[in-house]
């Protein structure tokens, strides 16, 4: 089977979560210089030593103590270190432990520190319901923190999250705003503060990058850079690099990425932190694939291959029990309400419109069917699952921002190429002949899955400029940039849900990671509007045709 990458949006992104913010708990209070001297210890011992050996010393640390908030820091610090380990259920469980010592405590920051990280890290599994609730509760926590130093920090981290949930849902320009107001919070602290600006000043280096602001985000990595030299070799350094090496390679300046790639995977090779050393290798796979490195590129590919294995096997299993427990209340609501109002008039009419409801439900399965079947004989045939009339449906669930893009801007001249002008050629027709050959072997690939692949990136690996290659989507293919990459991973999928049977037993988010989409929601969305039929629906009926 195929490997894949893991979700990164825009071709970089992972999500770091609250986790940057590795002191979290380090704030002005009275404490044992003693316990301040251990915590320290372990923290730092987390960047570089083995993880189960970090946790047992932390585990120590808290049956040591029985100060309220050196326990709470110390589990903080515990939930972080599972979450290093994609052990995400461990993180949620030591995260409810804090949130109740602090209610039993009345300690605001520490009920709305312990909320906001809840709401990140369901964020991340894709519970976005769940992530909006423990959201809310600290927002409504914050204004009852009296000290301006915790209240500060701790306004922070919660912008923070919110520019995390924005980059999710690739609305980057809202996500500078909060990572900005964010800084201005950082700011005003003195615990940590270069530690959390830096990581700030990375984030918006990130978020101006994935806006091809390149210039920008180089101003801000530098200022992260500058800020990372009194702090311990870590992964959040890593991401500095990467960062850095992302930009530079998207402005062809391969030689100058390079070195900040070659930092970036020694810190992923001694690191512990899987995020770190999957979006670092799917880095590296990129650079030597334009380089043309074919031994360093399978190296890396292996590496890669490895560590999203890993990943998606603990993301698959935390959310397989997480969706069971959802599943358990639901049902528990359901009947509770059930049998409140149950009556006799209730039940003769449930039975007369359940059959009118049979009736119309078996008619609406032949519709599904003939429509799956359909949609399976398109793609047997080598045509795409995409139904044209879609396209701008598609196009509309792509957008990022307010703001036009160069690559939205270059395809809007090309929009009506070859229906106003045609007497005049793009390109000379044997550089087109060559690039729709290089198109074919690319849609042959599995490129195309990584989060976020963009045109920019497309037009490197094909040689050619973001002009010529909109055009020639737009005349060959029939459709926009973003829909052409979207209808090629939904066609992945139903082919291997059609071919393998064991991808039909998986979960809609497992399929969405796989194909490189940033959301269990954007899969679904575009699934839809590219067959016209549910992610669900079309494995219902795939499996009762071949199974």
């Amino acid at each position: 089977m195929v490997k894949h990458t893991i979700t990164r949006t825009k071709g970089r992104r992972f999500n770091p979560l609250i986790l940057l913010v590795l002191a979290t708990g380090s704030f002005a209070y009275a404490q044992e210089p003693a316990f301040d001297q251990a915590y320290d210890r372990i923290w730092k011992q987390a960047a570089s030593q083995d993880l189960n050996t970090v946790l047992a010393s932390a585990d120590s640390l808290y049956q040591s103590t029985s100060v309220p908030v050196h326990r709470m820091r110390t589990l903080m610090l515990i939930a972080r270190l599972h979450q290093q380990k994609e052990e995400l259920e461990k993180s949620v469980e030591y995260a409810l432990k804090i949130d109740q010592l602090a209610v039993e405590n009345t300690n605001y920051t520490w009920q709305a520190r312990a909320n906001a990280y809840l709401a990140g890290l369901y964020r991340m599994m894709e519970l976005s319901g769940k992530s909006r609730s423990y959201s809310q509760k600290a927002l409504a926590i914050v204004p009852k923190i009296e000290d301006a130093e915790q209240a500060n920090s701790t306004r922070g981290l919660l912008l923070q999250e919110l520019g995390f949930a924005s980059m999710d849902e690739e609305h980057y320009e809202q996500a500078i705003r909060h990572f900005k107001e964010a800084g201005k919070s950082m700011d005003k602290i003195t615990k940590n503060r270069e530690f959390n600006i830096m990581n700030n000043e990375r984030l918006l280096g990130d978020n101006y990058r994935l806006l091809t602001r390149y210039d920008t985000a180089l101003v801000h990595y530098h200022r992260a850079l500058k800020l990372s030299t009194t702090q311990p070799p870590h992964y959040a350094i890593g991401l500095i690099y990467k960062g850095m090496a992302e930009t530079l390679m998207e402005t062809g300046r391969l030689p100058e990425a390079k070195i900040y790639l070659d930092k970036a995977e020694r810190l992923a090779d001694e690191s512990q932190y899987l995020q770190l050393k999957d979006v670092t290798y799917d880095l590296s796979k990129r650079y030597y694939a334009l380089v043309k490195d074919s031994k360093k590129l399978s190296k890396a590919q292996e590496k890669s291959n490895s560590v999203v294995d890993t990943i998606l096997n603990k993301r698959a299993q935390v959310l397989n029990k997480m969706y069971a427990q959802l599943d358990k209340e639901t049902v528990k609501v359901e009947t509770q309400d059930s049998q409140k109002n149950a009556t006799i008039l209730a039940a003769i009419t449930l039975i007369f419109s359940g059959g009118v409801f049979f009736v119309e439900y078996r008619k609406q399965q032949k519709r599904e069917l003939a429509h799956v079947r359909n949609v399976l004989d398109n793609l047997n045939k080598g045509q795409t699952g995409t139904s044209m009339e879609h396209t701008g449906i598609v196009s509309a669930i792509n957008e990022e921002s307010d703001e036009i893009s160069m690559d939205d801007a270059i395809e809007g001249e090309l929009m009506n190429v070859g229906e106003e002008n045609t007497t005049r050629r793009m390109m000379p027709i044997e550089t087109e002949h060559n690039l729709l050959e290089k198109l074919g072997e690319f849609e042959k690939s599995d490129v195309f899955l990584e989060g976020g692949f963009s045109l920019a990136s497309l037009a490197i690996q094909l040689d050619t400029n973001t002009k010529y290659l909109s055009y020639l989507i737009k005349m060959h293919r029939k459709t926009d940039f973003n829909s052409y990459i979207n209808s090629l991973r939904v066609d992945f999928v139903m082919k291997m849900l059609q071919k393998d049977p064991t991808w039909r037993q998986q979960k809609i988010s497992f399929l969405a990671t796989a194909s490189g989409f940033s959301s269990h929601s954007q899969f679904a969305a575009v699934f839809k509007a590219h067959t016209g039929i549910s992610p669900s629906v079309f494995i219902k009926h795939l499996a009762g045709e071949l199974d």
